[in-house]
């Protein structure tokens, strides 16, 4: 309550500060909104987050030895840029 006395857009602040402490103030005061922010970090409960990405269709169904070049040239360059052995060239 002090806070959201503080940061009235009437006495100048910014009205979406004003409104998060509001949200907040109101989520805390509900029993099941302060049992879901103490169990899962969120008012609304648990909050699920879905990675999704595409892959070519030659990476999923490899056919030929060109397919088989690429993806192992792919790997060498990935280990070589995770490495140090580029520093014993230099050497």
């Amino acid at each position: 309550r002090l806070l959201s006395r503080i940061h009235n857009p009437d006495k100048g602040s910014d009205p979406k500060v004003f409104h998060n402490i509001n949200l907040a103030y109101r989520d805390l005061l509900d029993d099941v909104s302060r049992t879901n922010w103490e169990e899962y970090g969120h008012p609304n409960g648990l909050q699920t987050q879905i990675l999704a990405f595409a892959l070519s269709n030659w990476l999923l169904h490899p056919e030929g030895d060109k397919t088989t070049k690429i993806v192992q040239m792919t790997f060498i360059i990935i280990y070589m840029c995770h490495s140090n052995i580029h520093d014993l060239i230099y050497v």
